[in-house]
């Protein structure tokens, strides 16, 4: 017997984003080996500072995140981790700017799970398909009819991309601000993390 429908909810990463978070990880090993070949004594801090990369590292790429559309929930599992919010006995559903140049749908209980909904750094310009974007409305206004303007948006969302409306002019996308990543340039990283 099979579990219930699962519909996934994807990264929002490009070949630009990856590139950047992969020069990122070979930058700081790169920092680690040097540290570790040049200062003997600090050995141990490398050491535990590599299986913390490699923790995190394994955390990202593991990461799933879906909706079970029979029963409204949404699901994320990391690693052994799984969190489960189910949209109908959630405190709030709403659009969360991350400052970063993401934009999450924020689903909250005693503590939230953010799914990715737009991406608009330096190095990812991506959005979540109209399909799913109408998918996700459908449910809120299902199981969480108090957040019915949070699917508005979403349909909004939906019907300018599907009627090929360019992201960087498109409704949600005027939602977003950079201003945690703007100065340091760390753009591509919020929506890998995501």
């Amino acid at each position: 017997m099979s579990g219930p429908e699962r519909v996934a909810v994807p990264r929002l990463t490009s070949r630009s984003g990856l590139a950047w978070m992969a020069g990122t990880v070979v930058l700081v090993l790169g920092v680690m080996a040097w540290v570790a070949l040049t200062q003997p004594g600090n050995r141990w801090a490398v050491a535990v500072g590599a299986v913390l990369l490699g923790l995190a590292t394994v955390w990202v790429l593991t990461r799933r995140i879906w909706l079970e559309p029979a029963t409204g929930a949404v699901v994320r599992t990391s690693l052994w981790a799984r969190r489960r919010v189910e949209l109908g006995s959630a405190r709030s559903v709403r659009l969360v700017d991350s400052r970063g140049g993401t934009l999450l749908l924020a689903v909250t209980d005693e503590r939230t799970l953010y799914l990715p909904l737009l991406a608009h750094t330096d190095y990812v310009h991506r959005c979540q398909r109209p399909p799913l974007l109408r998918r996700l409305a459908e449910q809120i206004d299902t199981f969480a009819p108090d957040a019915r303007a949070v699917a508005t948006q979403l349909r909004g969302q939906a019907d300018f991309l599907q009627a090929g409306g360019p992201l960087e002019q498109s409704p949600l996308v005027r939602l977003i601000t950079h201003s945690v990543t703007g100065a340091a340039k760390l753009g591509g990283a919020g929506s890998l993390l995501d």
